[in-house]
């Protein structure tokens, strides 16, 4: 389960808007949004957020176990 607090916590933190995020990603940041409620995120598209954000456990926000 997606630990969105924290992924938004840590695109704060590198600068990125939904909007810079989802360009990046190449969605539109109504997709991302979209993405960000399910938690549906491809691997390549995980892959480039880990390298964006500088994620250093990604674990922690994609595959959380309790999302606080």
């Amino acid at each position: 389960m997606l630990d969105v607090k924290a992924l938004k916590a840590e695109m704060v933190r590198n600068g990125y808007t939904q909007a810079k995020l989802a360009d990046a990603l190449g969605i539109t940041p109504r997709t991302l949004n979209t993405r960000m409620k399910t938690g549906d995120f491809g691997s390549k598209e995980i892959e480039i957020m880990i390298s964006l954000l500088k994620l250093k456990d990604p674990m922690e926000i994609f595959f959380a176990n309790k999302v606080t």
